[in-house]
C-alpha cells in the first residue's frame, strides 16, 4: 500500500476528448512519475512484494519509507530538487482538476471498488475508496475513455487487488484522486 499519494497515473498524453466529452487530466510533468508524493511515501510489506514501474519522486518532504520492499523500474527522482518542484505544481493544477471533476456516481462512505466494472467517468466517494478483488474499467471500445476515481480521504488496496483494463482502456487515461 502506497500512502503520501495526491494522484496516481502512468504518463500524459495530449489532451484527448472522451466519448462523453470527459477530457483527460493533464499532468504536464508530473507525468513523468508512476509516484510522485508531496509529504514522503511509505510502501508497506515484505521486500520486494511492491512493483512500481516508472519514477518515483516525494518533494519537498523527502522521507521514502520501505523502498527496500519496492521493485523500482525507473529512477527514484527526489534529489532532483528542481524537477520535483516543476512536478509538483503540474500536480497541484492536474489534481485541482481531477479533484473539480463532478461525479458521474457517488459512493457511499468507505465503499469497495473490488468486484466493480466501470466505464468512462468521474466516481466519487466523499470518505475512502477500498479495493479488494479486481475492479474492471471498461473503455467499451473507446480509446479516449477516461477515468477518475476521487477519494476524499484514502484508497485502501488489499495485497492481492488488482485493476483490469479492457476494451481499449489505457492505464494513462485513469486517474486517481485521493485527498490525504
Amino acid at each position: 500500500m502506497l500512502m503520501g499519494l495526491m494522484l496516481i497515473a502512468a504518463v500524459t498524453f495530449p489532451l484527448l476528448g472522451a466519448r462523453a466529452g470527459l477530457e483527460i487530466v493533464n499532468l504536464g510533468t508530473a507525468g513523468n512519475f508512476a509516484v510522485l508524493a508531496g509529504s514522503g511515501i511509505t510502501v508497506a510489506g515484505a521486500a520486494n512484494t511492491t512493483t512500481i514501474t516508472g519514477n518515483i519522486g516525494t518533494y519537498p518532504t523527502p522521507s521514502i519509507t520501505g523502498l527496500g520492499n519496492v521493485m523500482l523500474n525507473g529512477a527514484n527522482q527526489t534529489v532532483n530538487s528542481g524537477l520535483m518542484l516543476s512536478a509538483q505544481i503540474d500536480l497541484a493544477a492536474a489534481y485541482a482538476d481531477a479533484a473539480g471533476r463532478p461525479a458521474t456516481k457517488s459512493y457511499a462512505p468507505i465503499a469497495d471498488l473490488g468486484g466493480l466494472t466501470l466505464t468512462s467517468g468521474v466516481y466519487h466517494d466523499p470518505s475512502s475508496f477500498g479495493l479488494t478483488g479486481i475492479l474492471t474499467l471498461d473503455a467499451q471500445g473507446n480509446p479516449n475513455a477516461v477515468f477518475i476515481i476521487q477519494a476524499g480521504s484514502t484508497l485502501t488496496t488489499a495485497s492481492d487487488s488488482s485493476v483490469l483494463l479492457i476494451n481499449g482502456a489505457q492505464a494513462s487515461h485513469v486517474f486517481w484522486v485521493v485527498g490525504s
